[in-house]
């Protein structure tokens, strides 16, 4: 007798949980319409824009930074023709500020060096 009421209660849990008024309220449709989700080229943009910041010190910056700024911008476009289906605003222009901050960060550092040290762009032209 127990275990059929320790059965019946867990049936409860679990049935209630998979009953349509619940499933309708996941999908969107309780609200009348679909759930925005979060737009993909701006989470990567994001990512790449933290990625550009982080590894600017090193070579490496540089495809990380173009990457980011190009998956800012396509990802703000998405959102703004679509902004009942997509969010992520906030995501896509961090990843922009990122990426712009990294790639202009980069290049003032190149041509302060660039400055201080004209040996160095002199030596490579040299040889021509």
């Amino acid at each position: 007798m127990e275990t059929a009421r320790r059965a019946a209660g867990i049936c409860g849990i679990f049935c209630a949980a998979n009953s349509a008024d619940n499933r309708a309220a996941q999908a969107g449709d309780f609200h009348g319409g679909p759930i925005a989700q979060n737009q993909f080229f701006a989470t990567a943009g994001l990512i790449f824009g933290i990625l550009s910041v982080t590894c600017f010190c090193c070579c490496c910056g540089c495809p990380f930074n173009i990457l980011g700024l190009v998956f800012s911008l396509i990802g703000l476009s998405q959102i703004s023709r679509q902004p009942e289906l997509y969010e992520g605003r906030g995501f896509a222009i961090a990843g922009l500020i990122l990426a712009a901050a990294s790639l202009v960060l980069g290049f003032g550092l190149t041509l302060l060096n660039l400055a201080l040290h004209p040996e160095n762009f002199e030596w490579h032209f040299k040889s021509f």
